[in-house]
C-alpha cells in the first residue's frame, strides 16, 4: 500500500471510503490492515472475488530502515514476527473462528517496492528492495450479502496491537 499517498490510502482510512482503490484484478479483493490500533470498515465487494489481507505483518525496505543489505531485510521483518504470539492471532468470519493460523504465515523473499510521494511510511520516495514478513489469509468468494470479517494480532509484549472489523456487502 505504500504505492498509494496517504490521503487516499485504504490503511489509514477509518470508514472503508477508500476500500475500492487500486482494486484491478479481476478475481480477488484486498483488505487493508491498519499501521497500528484498531479500524472499523464497510466495504462492498463484488461477488466472486476472492479476499486477501494480512493480519498482522512487517514490512522493512532500504528507504524506510537503517539496514544496509538484503540479509538485513529479511533478518529486519522475520525478527519482528518472531515476536507475534501466534496464540493471539485471530480471525472470524461472521463469528465464527478461523483456526490454525500459524499455517497463515508468510515469509516473502526480496522485492523490489516503489514508495510514492507521502507514503503512509514517511519513507524515501523511489524505488527500493524491501521484504516482508506476517500472517496473511486468502479466503474464498463470500456468498451474496452482508458478512463480518474480524482480523487481530499483537507482538508479545503487547506493545503494537492491531486488528480491523469489516462490514462487507458482497454483491
Amino acid at each position: 500500500m505504500v504505492s498509494l499517498p496517504k490521503a487516499i490510502n485504504p490503511v489509514l482510512d477509518g470508514s472503508g471510503v477508500n476500500c475500492f482503490i487500486d482494486q484491478n484484478d479481476p478475481d480477488v479483493w484486498f483488505l487493508a490492515g491498519t499501521l497500528g490500533g484498531f479500524a472499523e470498515r464497510q466495504c462492498t465487494i463484488p461477488l466472486g472475488r476472492s479476499i486477501f489481507f494480512p493480519i498482522i505483518n512487517v514490512e522493512a525496505s532500504f528507504n524506510d530502515t537503517e539496514v544496509s543489505n538484503e540479509h538485513e531485510l529479511v533478518s529486519f521483518t522475520q525478527t519482528h514476527i518472531d515476536d507475534i504470539d501466534v496464540r493471539g492471532v485471530q480471525v472470524e468470519i461472521d463469528n465464527m473462528a478461523i483456526n490454525n493460523l500459524d499455517r497463515y504465515r508468510i515469509k516473502t523473499p526480496v522485492f523490489d517496492l516503489n514508495f510514492v510521494e507521502d507514503n503512509i511510511l514517511n519513507a524515501k520516495v523511489g524505488m527500493s528492495k524491501a521484504a516482508s514478513d506476517g500472517y496473511w489469509l486468502f479466503l474464498s468468494p463470500l456468498r451474496s450479502g452482508l458478512h463480518t470479517l474480524l482480523f487481530s494480532g499483537s507482538c508479545l509484549s503487547g506493545k503494537i496491537r492491531i486488528g480491523a472489523r469489516y462490514i462487507l456487502d458482497v454483491n
